[in-house]
């Protein structure tokens, strides 16, 4: 990243819930009208076929590859598209709850309109996490969104919350922050996934360290086991807070387990 120019960007991290894995295929998507506008989400459209068609047919854009994050940007790049002049947060607040009413799914969203700002959107139910950090700079507030915020951790970005479900952040590239909901319904129903499976242990999502509820969950599940064991194996890491609880509450003894380097580790 030191070898990169400017001092806007957005990553992603590849794994494609649609379409083909190709390389042509891989996020951010780009734009150039209007404006030039540049997008990455995590998620999968439940209507992208439908949408897709629409774009063509109505709207006259375009969707060259099968990926869903392509259909999102050109509907979100559909309804900048009506802005003359400057664009405002009325401007991409209005946009996105465009985007939330045209298209159905999981999705956190960040893009970047060029010359303008920043958008972070996240779905009107919250399946997919999205959270918001800051730093300062030589006396400059800087923003960031992320999908887990270990990654704000990683990059020297402070955690300010949680992006609420259906919610719209909007940064410009003045310095200035906007928040706005823009859901119809919005309500907290996130992807059980991203807490057994996707995210790190010591993400924060929602409100709570990952690491807590996968202790109470843990413990949860102890006290349903009726059988007993000896050794006890997760197949992930982001399961091994889960199985040290199970361990300590149900085995009572010594703990030996395999590490991601295969090494041996003993846990009391």
């Amino acid at each position: 990243m030191q070898r990169l120019q400017g001092n806007v960007g957005i990553g992603h991290v590849r794994y494609p819930t649609a379409g083909s894995s190709s390389a042509s295929e891989a996020q951010p998507f780009y734009v150039n009208s209007p404006f030039g506008i540049t997008l990455a989400h995590n998620g999968n459209l439940t209507n992208a076929h439908e949408v897709r068609e629409k774009l063509f047919e109505k709207d006259r854009r375009h969707v060259n590859t099968t990926s869903d994050s392509e259909v999102l940007l050109n509907v979100l790049a559909h309804e900048i598209d009506t802005v003359k002049g400057n664009v405002t947060s009325d401007d991409v607040f209005r946009a996105v709850t465009n985007v939330h009413r045209a298209i159905k799914g999981a999705y956190a969203v960040a893009a970047m309109i060029i010359g303008h700002g920043m958008i972070a959107f996240r779905d009107p139910n919250g399946i997919r996490p999205l959270c918001l950090g800051k730093r300062e700079v030589e006396g400059k507030t800087e923003y960031m969104v992320a999908s887990e915020s270990v990654a704000l951790d990683a990059v020297g970005f402070d955690f300010v919350r949680d992006v609420a479900p259906g919610e719209a952040i909007y940064a410009t590239f003045d310095g200035e922050l906007f928040t706005r909901q823009c859901a119809d319904n919005p309500k907290l129903n996130p992807c059980i996934f991203e807490f057994v499976y996707f995210a790190r242990p010591d993400s924060f999502i929602d409100k709570s360290r990952y690491t807590a509820r996968a202790l109470k969950w843990a413990r949860s599940l102890v006290s349903a086991l009726k059988m007993s064991f000896l050794i006890l194996i997760s197949t992930l890491l982001s399961q091994s807070q889960r199985r040290l609880a199970i361990s300590h509450c149900k085995l009572r003894k010594r703990l030996i387990y395999l590490t991601v380097k295969a090494s041996l580790r003993t846990v009391t």
